[in-house]
């Protein structure tokens, strides 16, 4: 399952960006839209991403962060890993930031992700609003 979102600008009162759970959108009327790719196990190994679309204008320099969070007691998150999209991608209007990480065990583990967009002077964070269970387990 994939989440989307859509970045706005706002002006009012010094916010500088707000980020909203959308339905699937497009990117053509101006503003970024994107989703997740949930944390999934392969042989041994953990996936996980998030892809990032702009159109319209003023959306340059474009830099996308996801940091993965292991759960703690139902309420805590830990960050056990980050990726970041390459310098050569800002003129870039589709990003793709996709991570593998080594499992260190097969234990089953509730994982979330969490995504800081920057858009030309606007910057957003969203953190996935499914928890995913799988078995791996990272230190």
């Amino acid at each position: 399952m994939r989440i989307a979102w859509k970045i706005f600008a706002v002006s009012i009162i010094g916010i500088a960006a707000v980020m909203l759970p959308t339905a699937p959108a497009s990117a053509a009327d101006g503003g970024c839209v994107g989703s997740w790719h949930p944390p999934r196990e392969v042989n041994g190994v953990l996936e996980w991403g998030v892809t990032s679309i702009c159109g319209g204008t003023g959306w340059t320099p474009h830099r996308v962060e996801v940091s993965l969070q292991r759960g703690h007691h139902w309420i805590m998150f830990t960050t056990v890993d980050t990726a970041k999209s390459q310098g050569y991608e800002q003129g870039s209007p589709n990003i793709s930031v996709h991570e593998t990480t080594s499992c260190d065990s097969d234990a089953e583990t509730t994982y979330r992700l969490v995504a800081t967009i920057r858009a030309g002077s606007t910057e957003g964070s969203i953190i996935s609003e499914d928890e995913y269970t799988v078995s791996c387990y990272i230190e």
